[in-house]
């Protein structure tokens, strides 16, 4: 009966220890378990910074080839238009004016042509400066999202390097949890053990 008493008492003893433990890891797994998700939604907003960031910039390179492509339409088209003008001026002149001053007209004409060409590099220095503005601005952009990237990729790291700690974690947790189960095994089966010792004790007195 000493022995027994003792051995209930150890296993009595034991048990309390496991349900300790197992109460001071539930809270611990739940701090846990909040962390891994904070560290899942960190990464989450990373990637969609990431990726407005890129759509940003393709929409900026999509305006500047429409920027080109424009100036260059408005380019050709201004230069074709200033050389109808400088044909219909020298058409008029020539039969306006007799053949001396046509002569005239002719020699004047480069000048004329060169007029009418400074016209047309006017809006397309506009152009240029537009355009170059643009670049300054896109080359900016890209600056700015190279840092941005560098610093998104360097806090996704810390993300994952924290995720990992929180996978070893979760796996203590699990391995701790698997130990206090089988704890808790082995004290129902000593409960069933002794049961049957103390109906086997109680066999005996009545058999006495």
């Amino acid at each position: 009966e000493e022995a027994r008493r003792l051995a209930q008492e150890a296993e009595e003893a034991r048990l309390a220890g496991a349900r300790q433990g197992e109460e001071k890891a539930e809270p611990g797994a739940s701090a846990l378990q909040t962390e891994r998700d904070r560290a899942l939604e960190e990464l989450a907003r990373v990637e969609e910074r990431a990726e407005a960031r890129e759509a940003e910039l393709r929409k900026a390179l999509e305006r500047v080839k429409a920027l080109e492509e424009e100036k260059r339409e408005r380019e050709v088209l201004e230069r074709a238009k200033a050389l109808e003008e400088e044909e219909g001026e020298r058409e008029a002149g020539t039969k306006a004016k007799p053949l001396g001053q046509a002569d005239a007209a002719s020699v004047d004409a480069p000048a004329q042509h060169a007029d009418c060409n400074g016209r047309a590099e006017r809006p397309a220095e506009a152009w240029e400066a537009q355009l170059s503005a643009l670049e300054k601005d896109l080359h900016a952009a890209k600056a700015e999202l190279s840092e941005r990237e560098q610093e998104e990729a360097r806090r996704g790291e810390e993300a994952a390097a924290r995720l990992a700690s929180l996978s070893a974690a979760e796996e203590a947790r699990r391995t701790l949890q698997a130990q206090l189960e089988a704890l808790e095994a082995s004290r129902r089966g000593s409960e069933a053990e002794q049961g049957r010792l103390e109906a086997a004790l109680r066999d005996a007195r009545d058999e006495r």
